[in-house]
């Protein structure tokens, strides 16, 4: 028996879109402990509002409320650099892409720190590979988007 071609597409999306929904579902919980723990051991409590995983990658974002101090501290404290200070190149590409997912109007700064610094290994000895900090200065609404490491 022959499908409408139609069909057989409507079929194949909702299966991918199915197993996105499957992947987040199985693994925000664990992105908003990591993300609430990382930002823990280096002194700053947060209590994310929201996290997703990006489609069925190692990707996840989470949205928190931070006020300028506590990015500060954080820049500090994990290494954070202002996106805006980075050459053109790779990582100031990867930040201005991930910080995109954030969406969100108005006056924002983004931060990020990459290459698996040893700031971003959490307490299960899990890593990740980047942290991008995206903060709109009118709410201190605050997005952080990480990849975790593979290994």
């Amino acid at each position: 028996m022959r499908h409408p071609a139609g069909l057989v597409f409507l079929a194949s999306l909702l299966g991918v879109l199915s197993c996105e929904r499957a992947w987040d579902l199985a693994n925000r919980d664990s992105l908003r402990r990591d993300l609430t723990a990382l930002c823990a051991a280096h002194g700053v409590k947060v209590e994310p509002c929201g996290c997703h995983m990006v489609g069925q990658t190692r990707d996840g974002v989470c949205h928190v409320r931070l006020d300028m101090g506590q990015i500060e501290w954080l820049a500090t404290r994990i290494g954070l650099v202002r996106v805006d200070t980075l050459p053109e190149g790779p990582r100031a590409e990867l930040a201005a892409r991930v910080a995109a997912r954030c969406g969100g109007e108005g006056t924002r700064w983004t931060y990020a720190a990459f290459g698996r610094p040893a700031s971003l290994r959490l307490p299960s000895g899990r890593a990740f590979e980047y942290l991008v900090v995206t903060v709109w200065a009118e709410t201190g609404e605050a997005c952080l988007s990480v990849g975790y490491a593979f290994g």
